[in-house]
C-alpha cells in the first residue's frame, strides 16, 4: 500500500516535471528559432565590416598613389584641391564604418540579451519566467 503511494506521488511529479518542460519549450522554442536565424547571418555583418575598412584602406592607399603619380609628373595644379578630395572620399568612407557598427553593436547587444535570459533558464532560474511574464502571454 505504501509503496503504491509513493509510485503514484512519484508518476504526478513525473507528469509535473515534463508539464513545466514542455511549457518552458514553448516559451523559448520560437525565440531561439530566431536567435539562430539571426546566427546564421551575424557572421555575415562582422565580415562586411572588415571588409569594407579594408576596402577603405585600400581605396586611401590608391588615391594616395594617384595623387603622388599626379604631382610628381608636373602636372599637379592645387594639392590643396586633391587633399581635400582625399579628405571628403574617407570621411564618407568613415561615416558609412561608423553607421555599420553602429547596427553591428545594436544586434550583438540583442542577441546577448536572449542569450542571458536562456542562460538564466538553464540555471534553473525559472524565476526569469515571471519578469517577462507579460511579454510571453
Amino acid at each position: 500500500m505504501f509503496r503504491a503511494g509513493v509510485k503514484s506521488t512519484l508518476d504526478l511529479i513525473v507528469i509535473e516535471i515534463n508539464n513545466l518542460i514542455a511549457e518552458i519549450e514553448d516559451v523559448t522554442e520560437p525565440g531561439s528559432d530566431h536567435v539562430e536565424e539571426g546566427m546564421d547571418y551575424a557572421e555575415v555583418g562582422y565580415w562586411i565590416l572588415f571588409s569594407f575598412a579594408l576596402l577603405t584602406f585600400i581605396l586611401c592607399i590608391i588615391i594616395l598613389i594617384i595623387i603622388t603619380m599626379v604631382c610628381s609628373s608636373g602636372k599637379c595644379v592645387n594639392r590643396l584641391q586633391l587633399g581635400r578630395v582625399l579628405l571628403v572620399v574617407v570621411g564618407v568612407c568613415v561615416i558609412i564604418l561608423s553607421i555599420l557598427v553602429f547596427i553591428i553593436l545594436v544586434g550583438s547587444a540583442v542577441m546577448s540579451g536572449f542569450c542571458g535570459f536562456v542562460g538564466k533558464l538553464n540555471k534553473n532560474q525559472v524565476s526569469v519566467l515571471y519578469e517577462y511574464e507579460d511579454d510571453i502571454d
